[in-house]
């Protein structure tokens, strides 16, 4: 709920900080950015996926097989710490129930308060159907709209969206001001706002409570009515603008002598410091500029920066530190579910994994959705349990075509599952493909790229004999700051031999297993990975 608070209300602020730097761009423009502000109150911030450029490396741990070739074990056996230990890496704030059950009540009563706006919105137009009759000087127009007199204490309102009816006060008859009050409503609907109108009370209807909604939903409108004149003007000229003056700042000025719910559907209140306001404004030229874009494109940029901030990036004190009872009670049904018949994958026997991948297959296909941060959770956790099970059966094809299922493009996809790609392609023996995994891994973390992941592509580039490479990167600082050398130091001995450096090879020789110490060099086995839930089988 804190998330979705914040998150919310930083792209208000965003909003209206460049409404109020964009006073001299065009009014649909501001309109625009308003109503992003606005809508985003309607987007469930708490409940979204991160997006996968943000999922962190360092949430995971990734244990390998050993790197004993042929059945010898080395003494030290490699523990690759491509990503850290299990704790809770999409856990967020703690949800406050008050706030939770306050908001949802909040929630219900606006409900409430749009439906009486819609029942006043048609108790209005009763009324206002009531003497009206269709203006026949007007009949050209019927084929957009219907053109209707009748009594109003405005001169004009327009009514939709689904039938377009443009009412007309009876005073307006034969009024110099007739076209352009016509050409303004007309407008009106070119520009779809009563579409925009009726979206915009609904939104201001259900968080009736929140001062941000209220103040973007009034600056709406009111951007609504400033586009609505500008487009007239250009088209009318100094005619609108005489017009406009003669019926607002009049002193008969027309006002909504009784305001109801419904006219918050119709229109924005007439103010006479708005009014004032309008004809002002018609005496300022409104174009879009270079300076518009910009103030545009940092206010996009700093709300997208923000509120992936707030969705993605928990603290890591308070993850560790949640508990497991914390996840949700579909969450532990369904892991339940899941470890209940993947005990196999703790085996060697093969009808026994097999056994297990056909339940992770089946549990995965009959499954509900959870919500965004624990579906991605426990998604990621078992596709690392049917993983680990797919290498022991050494079925690496129905690893990439399960990913391909499971992370579909277009979905989240985890950067660090790349490290699983890449194992299934070496195994295959595709190694420029295993490459090009990590590789892309490498572009994405930057300085986050891990060891273990280093380590692989080294591998990747030994498989294709690219030496060169492989020694860059096994020289790197991602990789030389393992505490335990032996895996690498193997790898660096296999490069040294084959590009002839004798000194390297005989320095090597000292620290290295006696299995691996020897000419000519060999390569250990590519290394199995892990899941986590195998602890928990």
């Amino acid at each position: 709920m804190f998330d979705y608070l914040l998150t919310a209300s930083l792209l208000s602020m965003f909003s209206l900080t460049s409404c109020y730097f964009l006073k001299t761009a065009p009014a649909r423009t501001r309109f625009y950015v308003l109503v992003v502000g606005l809508l985003s109150w309607l987007i469930p911030w708490q409940q979204l996926s991160p997006p996968p450029f943000l999922i962190d490396l360092e949430l995971y741990t990734i244990e390998v097989s050993s790197i004993s070739d042929l059945g010898s074990t080395p003494p030290n056996s490699i523990k690759q710490t491509t990503l850290q230990t299990e704790s809770n890496w999409l856990s967020g704030y703690t949800i406050n129930q008050v706030f939770s059950n306050l908001f949802v009540f909040l929630t219900v009563v606006g409900g409430g308060l749009f439906l009486a706006r819609v029942w006043s919105y048609k108790r209005l137009l009763r009324g206002i159907e009531k003497g009206a009759y269709t203006s026949e000087e007007h009949q050209y127009l019927h084929t957009f709209c219907t053109v209707k007199f009748t009594e109003l204490s405005t001169p004009a309102i327009t009514t939709g969206p689904l039938q377009h009816t443009i009412w007309l006060d009876f005073k307006m008859k034969g009024r110099p001001e007739l076209d352009s009050v016509i050409e303004h409503e007309l407008t009106h609907i070119k520009h779809k706002d009563t579409y925009w109108l009726w979206l915009i009370c609904a939104t201001e209807s259900v968080f009736f409570w929140n001062p941000f909604c209220l103040l973007l939903a009034n600056l709406a409108r009111q951007q609504i009515e400033l586009s609505c004149d500008e487009s007239c003007m250009e088209k009318l000229s100094d005619k609108y603008r005489y017009d406009l003056a003669s019926l607002l700042l009049s002193e008969h000025q027309y006002r909504y002598e009784h305001a109801s719910l419904g006219h918050s559907v119709l229109a924005v209140s007439h103010s006479k410091s708005f009014n004032i306001q309008r004809v002002k404004t018609l005496n300022k030229e409104k174009k879009m500029k270079l300076s518009h874009l910009m103030i545009i494109t940092a206010a996009l940029s700093c709300s997208a920066l923000a509120a992936n901030q707030i969705v993605s990036e928990k603290q890591v004190t308070q993850g560790a530190s949640i508990q497991k009872s914390e996840k949700s009670a579909r969450y532990q049904q369904q892991l339940r579910e899941l470890l209940a018949g993947a005990k196999g994958a703790k085996s060697n026997d093969e009808t026994q994994l097999k056994a297990a991948v056909s339940h992770i297959l089946n549990w995965h296909s009959n499954r509900g959705s959870l919500n965004g941060f624990e579906e991605l959770d426990i998604k990621v956790k078992s596709f690392t349990l049917l993983d680990q099970t797919y290498h022991k059966l050494a079925q690496y094809e129905a690893i990439l075509t399960a990913y391909n299922n499971w992370f579909p493009e277009g979905s989240t996809q985890p950067p660090f599952l790349k490290n699983r790609l890449a194992s299934a392609y070496m195994h295959l023996g595709q190694y420029q493909q295993a490459a090009e995994q990590l590789e892309s891994l490498s572009e994405k973390m930057q300085s986050r790229f891990q060891i273990g992941s280093a380590t692989d592509l080294a591998r990747s580039y030994i498989e294709m004999a690219d030496y060169d490479k492989a020694l860059a990167v096994l020289n790197s600082d991602a990789v030389t700051s393992a505490e335990n050398q032996t895996y690498q130091d193997i790898l660096r001995y296999y490069v040294y031999e084959k590009l002839n450096n004798q000194t390297k090879v005989n320095e090597l020789k000292e620290r290295l297993p006696a299995h691996y110490a020897k000419t000519p060099a060999i390569l250990p086995r590519l290394p199995r990975p892990g899941s986590l839930l195998l602890a928990k089988l």
